[in-house]
């Protein structure tokens, strides 16, 4: 049926006519990028669909603004997805970055992904085609430099420079030999191309060396230093490992006033990104608002890698969404389970005024203090994780400062807190020593008269010495503690010598009032009057290094070091020095000791340039290396994974140790002449050598002289053959004669 024209369209048609002008319409965007998926949703009804809308806009408004919220229906129930649009691309990004994986309830996990997957995945041929398999390459071994040939030597890495040129080098150290070179970049500089352009740094169990460039980090290791990664992040300056080297975090740290800072976790294995946040910020302790001073709110690892967690101040998210250097007051730790890097149990750990959190070493235990609060005092606490249980909290008053100081094997924590008198003109120190593997973790206070400068805890298996660094004026004492026996240790005793063991009524009394008693935290010896900055354990523990290293306006020292023998605790150790030396650390395997001169690596012209280089001695006190370099930045050993040997194992080895060191004693003897023969027949190929270049000149002297002495005798030349009748003779002669007779058969 024909369509009549309006009566009045004659009035319209003079705006009707045909133009030239082509109007430009813009192509429609069919991949939606401000738009997201969300799939892996409850399957609800009408009644319930509202409810599910309200839970998703509170949760994906955290995100950014949406401008629509779409949830289809088939039959009166949902389908199990929706699709959100947000206003911008880049909220729909962050959406994907930070929700995916986000899990409802144990049977609901957002798969969250951008609406333009969905033209891919309906792009996939219906027919399901194989595709080729890719040729296998085998993977680099990054243990394999344990396996050493010529022994158990150490590794480190030198960052240096030549005139113009920086160079980087691999190197192994033996006690009593030269360093050897193991790589210096030779493949790369074959290349054109640069091996390290910043800094270096070995991972926690020594499996891969990161080198800083400024477009990001490259990771190596293998036989031959072999690249296993790049993980590209402009102006990176900070790098971190997890415990189990599984996980990286990397950091471009800025003042927050030059602009953000921001935090990437890596995927090492998958080389991908797995979240990004904005480093944020918090008021420095006792600082006036109008100074401005902050400090970073830095991301820490558990002991086993599984969780990393940091400070946040209440109602932020931290993401990298714009500026995060927030000034407001901590109040939340943030702890996120790797490798979904969402929140633990969805939710922040709460201590309002929270100050500091510590790992434990050895376990997943996070130890905080908080400050006070109006009427609430300051406490520490120790929480278990994932389970979140407090295992013990310490109220404390009128604190202006606290620090926490692990145990290396996590059996202790100590706790060094300054307080103040009611005018807080006047500070004083004290020490809360936490027993945290004993039942109810009892607590030791120990009061110190002078200031406490320093505190390090004994490495090794048994170990439960600390070193503690007090100082009223320039020359600071240092004092050797033991805690005594742990849990479950057969002796009855700890390190120090002989201890006694608490009665059955005043250990059942410590235990229920949670403080142990003063006497349980042993004074072994004080050496006073020292030039110290810092005490340096050996990894192995029984020695250590008390070091007076030079630190800008706090002291004068001049790299002033005492080589202590803590078990024979003597009333000096062996006094040696290196002139300017700041740097100071102990090989994996406690036979020897390295200190350094190093300067900045850019940013200023360092004025002692002269003192510049390392020296290696043995945990004696012997130096047996030294090494001056104009421009040295930094030395760093490789670390060593933790021995295989179980506890059995351990003591099977330590009552046998005489028969070990027979075996490496002869083992070092064998060496010690194979080295020997090796100098010996290079002494005499160095001696072969000498005496034909001594020959060599000798007979082009002789030469330059051969025309003089033959014009001399009247053009005669002596040395010339032709000259001269040559006649052989052979002539015999008989030494001795001697006769046998074979009998005949």
């Amino acid at each position: 049926m024909a369509l009549e024209e309006p009566e009045d369209i004659d009035e319209l048609r003079e705006y009707m006519e045909d133009s030239e002008d082509q109007v430009d319409v813009e192509p429609m965007d069919t991949t939606f990028p401000e738009s997201v998926c969300v799939d892996n949703l409850p399957k609800v009804d009408e009644n319930k669909k509202p409810k599910l809308i309200n839970v998703l806009k509170k949760i994906f408004l955290q995100i950014g603004n949406i401008k629509k919220l779409e949830m289809p229906m088939d039959s009166g129930m949902s389908l199990g997805f929706a699709f959100i649009e947000f206003e911008s691309k880049e909220a729909a990004a962050l959406a994907v970055d930070r929700v995916n994986g986000y899990k409802l309830d144990k049977n609901h996990v957002f798969n969250v992904f951008p609406y333009q997957e969905l033209n891919r995945l309906a792009a996939l041929p219906e027919t399901y085609v194989e595709p080729a398999d890719e040729a296998f390459h085998e993977p680099s071994d990054l243990a394999s430099w344990l396996a050493d040939p010529e022994g158990q030597r150490d590794m480190f890495v030198t960052r240096y420079a030549v005139g113009k040129n920086e160079e980087t080098m691999v190197a192994f150290g033996e006690m009593g030999r030269n360093p050897q070179s193991y790589y210096n970049g030779e493949r790369e500089k074959e290349a054109g191309l640069t091996w390290c352009e910043l800094e270096v740094k070995w991972s926690p169990k020594g499996s891969y060396l990161a080198t800083y460039h400024r477009r990001g980090v490259a990771l190596w290791g293998g036989h031959a230093m072999e690249k296993q990664g790049r993980f590209a992040h402009d102006n990176v300056n900070r790098v971190g490992f997890s415990p189990c080297e599984r996980y990286m975090l990397t950091c471009n740290f800025r003042n927050p006033r030059e602009g953000d800072s921001t935090v990437l976790f890596w995927d090492i294995r998958e080389g991908k990104v797995l979240r990004k946040f904005a480093l944020g910020f918090a008021p420095l302790p006792g600082s006036a608002e109008e100074e401005g001073r902050l400090v970073p709110n830095l991301f820490k690892w558990s002991a086993d890698g599984q969780y990393v967690a940091h400070l946040a101040p209440q109602g932020t998210g931290g993401d990298a969404k714009g500026s995060a250097a927030h000034t407001l007051p901590n109040a939340l730790i943030k702890i996120y389970s790797l490798p979904s890097m969402q929140l633990l149990d969805s939710k922040s750990l709460r201590a309002q005024g929270v100050m500091d959190f510590q790992w434990s070493p050895a376990d997943n235990t996070l130890a905080y203090w908080a400050a006070e609060d109006g009427n609430t005092p300051a406490r520490v606490s120790l929480v278990a994780i994932p389970s979140r249980a407090d295992l013990r909290q310490k109220n404390l008053f009128s604190v202006t400062d606290c620090q926490l100081t692990w145990q290396p094997k996590g059996d202790f924590l100590a706790v060094k807190v300054v307080r103040h008198t009611k005018s807080k003109k006047t500070h004083f120190n004290n020490l809360e020593l936490f027993r945290v593997r004993e039942d109810l973790v009892p607590v030791e206070t120990l009061d110190i008269k002078e200031p406490v400068t320093g505190l390090a805890w004994e490495p090794g298996g048994k170990a439960t010495r600390f070193a503690l660094i007090t100082a009223e004026g320039p020359r600071p004492s240092v004092s050797f503690y033991d805690m005594g026996p742990k849990p479950g240790d057969e002796s009855g005793q700890g390190q120090g010598g002989s201890g006694k063991a608490k009665s059955g009524a005043k250990l059942a009394a410590a235990l229920s009032s949670g403080t142990a008693a003063n006497s349980e935290c042993k004074l072994l010896k004080t050496l006073g009057n020292r030039q110290c900055s810092g005490v340096y354990w050996s990894p192995v523990g029984g020695h250590c290094v008390i070091a007076g290293l030079p630190i800008s306006n706090v002291n004068d020292y001049s790299g002033s070091l005492e080589f202590y023998d803590v078990d024979a605790l003597p009333e000096r150790g062996v006094e040696m020095d290196h002139y300017r030396a700041n740097f100071v650390e102990w090989d994996p395997s406690g036979r020897m000791v390295c200190t350094a001169v190093t300067q900045p690596l850019e940013g200023m012209v360092y004025k002692f340039q002269m003192d510049n280089g390392y020296k290696l001695w043995t945990f004696q006190g012997d130096v047996f290396v030294e090494k001056q370099v104009e421009k040295f930045y930094s030395f760093s050993w490789r670390p060593r994974p933790e021995s295989l040997l179980d506890e059995q194992a351990t003591k099977a080895v330590v009552k046998n140790l005489r028969k070990f060191e027979r075996k490496f004693e002869r083992a070092d003897r064998e060496e010690k002449r194979k080295r020997e023969l090796l100098g010996m027949v290079e002494m005499q190929r160095q001696r072969t050598d000498l005496r034909e270049r001594l020959a060599a000149r000798k007979a082009r002297n002789y030469d330059g002289i051969r025309a003089e002495k033959a014009a001399a005798r009247y053009g005669f030349d002596v040395d010339d053959d032709a000259n001269y009748i040559i006649e052989t003779k052979v002539r015999e002669l008989v030494v001795s004669k001697k006769k046998e007779v074979v009998a005949v058969l």
